[in-house]
């Protein structure tokens, strides 16, 4: 047994005194190049100045050198530390895989003079992400020229960013110009300002104002994605009342409410949006505690109460007429009780919408009432008697054919002008659909179709077709349709050029979802095209006189795309719905549509157009034509033409 043990030990201390001995064999070299580097001349600086494609960088932080592989300006001293060898010379066993940059620039000017602006903060996030933020990564400042770069993987076409400053509206731009020679121009209104008062609060207070992100595109592509939250501005309220607000976006739908300084539910809402000037300073005055009451009751079609539904109180800038929305956000809720009655208390003036609250997780069939959103015009003082009526929904189901072929790659659409409502629901494999709930009324019915996998959708849109809420073996026929297929060509180099398509005919316009340099839009009924084609770098083209019959696919239309202008129209009527047509040569190339102080624009070639502007206001769910003009225009290259459109 004793032998035993001095067999063990002897063993371990062998693997001990082995181990030891490899460990010194190890860090021998490193030992003797590490005081060789002690030996030497100390480095003075923890920066290094690079090169890169013959062009001196700024200096840089050696913490972000080490990211990127880089070259010497100067011989290397004959020994350097540790902390600087691997900036310096990446062995190339371990050298990191660096993509190479690319750089977007601008310069940012008034709107109003064109006068540079300096000072202009670009933010946004990593150069890997699409979202983006006021409260991001600073990325550049803009210079006195109002200058700016800022950087981006190789093969980027787009980088998003937003723009902000003490004196201009805040705003997001997609940046898309590389030559630093020709800076992409983003022109940028004088800020608004907000101040006044709040009297009668019991609690610390503070004044917030909304609007939604897409208001704040300048010049956004279509077909591309916002990625961000709706900005926000807070004051909070003094001692005194007194409120101010700096810095808000002009020309856009702001949202105005009061809310704790901590949290909890709103304190006081204004109902309707209001819209700011550039450079208007607007006071405002509001009293909590003044608003009216409204008394309300939920009953179905019968007129018999209905228990444990919740209300919501909607303002009129997040709700329209039509189906309650899951997405709408409730300035209140209340649940009905046992006779159906509900109540509102200390509801600010003004027009608002009643409905109950829709869910996105309950399945129809469990939930078959019809949430329809209801208007309220609240008065300043006392109490409002509203009943909500909510039916049991009603169906309408039948069957899409194309001949004697079921068709399932479709979309068939639901309209009851009466209430607002507008639904759609796709075709089973055997073309069959059911669509509701539905109010009772008379239904506009119509199939869209689009393509597949398998290619372009020859089948042209169905006929409208009316039938009462709840009919079944409803048949709704389409027929043989057309498509074109687009490809975009730079004008002077022949080589193939990314960009958005819209193919355009009398009474309808289809566009492709993303810049592309081959886009076919399909589901078309026979007729003659015009398409038009811009780039995110104000580069346009158009081709005109397509004509096609039942089953054509023109596959190869070929579109010269050269520098271009810009039509930008505003509506600056309150409360409306703008709707604009761009017509050369009497052809129709696009249709837009928006609300009142929402600014678009079209890219087009230099030439001379013609505009037809109609204005709709919203009366009980109906869209009233209030007033109607058209307008000439000449645009020269590089130049933007600003339409202003008013009664």
């Amino acid at each position: 047994m004793n032998q035993l043990r001095d067999r063990r030990a002897l063993l371990a201390l062998v693997t001990v005194a082995f181990a030891v001995a490899c460990f010194l064999l190890r860090i021998g070299p490193v030992a003797r190049d590490h005081g060789s580097a002690l030996a030497a001349e100390p480095v003075a600086s923890q920066f290094l100045s690079v090169e890169r494609a013959s062009e001196l960088v700024p200096v840089e932080p050696v913490a972000e050198v080490a990211e990127r592989i880089v070259t010497r300006s100067e011989p290397a001293p004959a020994a350097m530390p540790e902390r600087l060898r691997f900036a310096a010379e990446p062995d190339a066993a371990v050298r990191p895989s660096v993509e190479p940059l690319t750089w977007f620039s601008g310069v940012a000017v008034a709107a109003e003079t064109g006068v540079p602006l300096e000072g202009v903060e670009v933010r946004g996030s990593s150069s890997r992400q699409k979202n983006i933020s006021f409260d991001g990564k600073l990325l550049a400042t803009t210079d006195a020229s109002g200058r700016f770069r800022v950087k981006a993987p190789a093969g980027v076409d787009a980088r998003p960013v937003a723009l902000l400053s003490e004196f201009t509206g805040p705003a997001l731009v997609q940046l898309h110009e590389r030559d630093p020679a020709t800076p992409q121009v983003i022109r940028l209104h004088q800020s608004a300002s907000l101040f006044g008062s709040v009297e009668g609060l019991e609690e610390p207070a503070r004044v917030m104002v909304t609007t939604r992100a897409y208001q704040l595109a300048k010049d956004w592509p279509a077909g591309t994605m916002i990625w961000m939250l709706d900005p926000e501005w807070t004051s909070v309220v003094q001692p005194g009342g007194l409120f101010e607000l700096r810095g808000l976006p002009p020309r856009c739908s702001l949202s105005v409410s009061v809310r704790p300084a901590g949290d909890g539910p709103s304190i006081l809402v204004v109902p309707e949006a209001m819209t700011l000037e550039p450079g208007e300073a607007r006071e405002l005055h509001l009293t909590a505690g003044s608003g009216a009451t409204i008394l309300g009751r939920v009953v179905d079609g019968e007129g018999a109460p209905i228990s444990d539904i919740d209300v919501g109180l909607y303002a009129s800038h997040v709700a329209h007429q039509g189906l309650v929305k899951p997405y709408w956000t409730t300035t209140s809720t209340a649940r009905s009780a046992a006779d159906g009655s509900f109540e509102f208390a200390d509801v600010q003036a003004g027009l608002w919408y009643l409905g109950a609250v829709a869910s996105s997780t309950v399945a129809e069939e469990s939930d078959p009432h019809v949430r329809l959103a209801q208007t309220v015009e609240v008065p300043e003082r006392g109490d409002v008697d509203v009943t909500l009526c909510l039916q049991r929904g009603l169906y309408v189901e039948g069957v899409v054919m194309n001949g004697q072929v079921p068709v399932h790659e479709a979309r068939v659409f639901a309209r009851i002008d009466a209430s607002g409502v507008i639904t759609s629901a796709s075709p089973a494999y055997d073309g069959t659909f059911r669509i509701g709930p539905l109010p009772r009324g008379d239904v506009i019915l119509r199939v869209m179709t689009s393509g597949s996998n398998a290619g372009p959708a020859l089948i042209a849109p169905s006929e409208e077709v009316t039938v009462p809420a709840g009919t079944s073996g409803v048949v709704l026929r389409v027929k043989d349709g057309c498509a074109i297929t687009m490809r975009g060509f730079d004008d002077e180099s022949g080589q193939p050029v990314q960009a958005i398509f819209t193919v355009s005919s009398e009474g309808s316009m289809r566009s492709g979802r993303e810049y592309q340099t081959v886009t076919t839009v399909d589901g078309l009924a026979p007729g003659r095209f015009a398409v038009r084609a811009s780039t995110q770098d104000g580069r346009a083209g158009i081709v005109e006189g397509i004509t096609l019959g039942a089953g054509e696919h023109a596959d190869d239309v070929r579109v010269r795309i050269a520098p271009g202008g810009t039509i930008q129209l505003v509506n600056g009527e309150a409360g409306t719905f703008l709707i604009a047509t761009l017509l050369r040569n009497d052809e129709c190339l696009g249709t837009n549509g928006w609300e009142s102080w929402r600014e678009t624009s079209w890219c087009v070639p230099a030439g001379a157009y013609r505009v037809e502007l109609v204005l709709l206001e919203s009366d009980g769910g109906k869209s009233l034509e209030v007033h109607r003009e058209e307008r000439s225009v000449v645009v020269s290259t590089g130049e933007t033409v600003e339409v202003h459109v008013s009664r």
